[in-house]
């Protein structure tokens, strides 16, 4: 594999990176608009079965993110010049699971808010 070759593999991967953090971003606005505006009047069922919904697909893409990550990274190590440091795909990975959580409690303080 040439040089070159590698290189756009990298960039590829690096690409899809930030194809999946736009694609959570979307999903989260969406999950947060609904949950913010419509959370007190879905039912039990509805408002978990959306929380769940939600927590499958935003991991599946937050996952998807650390993946190619970890892709470019290992790529990346065989060519001389780029490189991408490890640290970049735990970063994702934390910062993904972070928002998914700071989400779900946002939900959750809406649904169950006491102050009115």
């Amino acid at each position: 594999m040439t040089e070159y070759e590698m290189n756009e593999l990298v960039l590829q991967s690096l690409g899809l990176v930030q194809d999946n953090i736009t694609l959570y971003l979307t999903i989260m606005s969406g999950f947060l608009l609904v949950m913010f505006l419509q959370a007190k009047n879905l039912s039990k069922y509805q408002f978990y079965f959306i929380n769940m919904i939600f927590l499958v697909f935003s991991s599946f893409v937050i996952f998807g993110a650390y993946r190619f990550a970890i892709n470019a990274t290992l790529i990346g190590e065989g060519s001389p010049n780029i490189n991408v440091p490890i640290w970049y795909s735990y970063f994702i990975l934390t910062v993904g699971l972070i928002c998914i959580i700071a989400s779900m409690i946002f939900a959750l303080s809406v649904r169950y808010n006491k102050a009115k």
